[in-house]
Formats: structure tokens, sequence, C-alpha cells
């Protein structure tokens, strides 16, 4: 018999989490609250973006890991680089 445990409980966001995308070992996770979270699941919560005035419905790592885009009700794409911790462009 196989026993679940939980392994990690992420705390950061203040609204549903309705987006998560991995991404060479790092967890993106975006939400009702409009903001983009990066976690490593062996330290936390590693960056924060604020993205959208709006809930985030979808997310997605570019295939080297250096930006990630984010979709959201506010009708906006985002697109941040992951390791200057700045928004590149919006599309509106």
């Amino acid at each position: 018999m196989n026993k679940q445990k939980k392994a990690h409980c992420f705390q950061g966001h203040y609204g549903r989490v309705g987006s998560l995308d991995w991404c060479n070992g790092l967890l993106a996770s975006g939400s009702r609250d409009g903001n983009i979270s990066i976690w490593d699941p062996r330290v936390g919560q590693v960056g924060a973006y604020r993205a959208h005035s709006q809930e985030i419905c979808g997310l997605k790592w570019s295939p080297d890991g250096s930006y990630i885009a984010s979709g959201g009700n506010d009708n906006k794409l985002s697109v941040f680089a992951s390791k200057m911790d700045s928004q590149v462009v919006r599309f509106h």
C-alpha cells in the first residue's frame, strides 16, 4: 500500500491558483490575484511578478527558461525575463 505524503506547501498567492508550468526544476504559478510566483521546491519562493489586473489563465516558460509568458483575463499578454526580474514586453 502506498502512502501519500505532503512534500511542500507553498503559500504566496491571495487567490486561486489556476496556471502552473515547470522548467529546469522551477515551478511558475499564476493566480486570480494577477501575480506570478516562481518556486524552487527545495527552498520556496524565489521570485514574483505583478503581471495582470485580473486572473492569470495561462503560463508558459521559454524552452531555455529565460522567459516566462502569461495571459490574463484582462486580455493582455506579458513576457518577463527570468534573470532580470523585469517585464520585457506587454501586448494589449
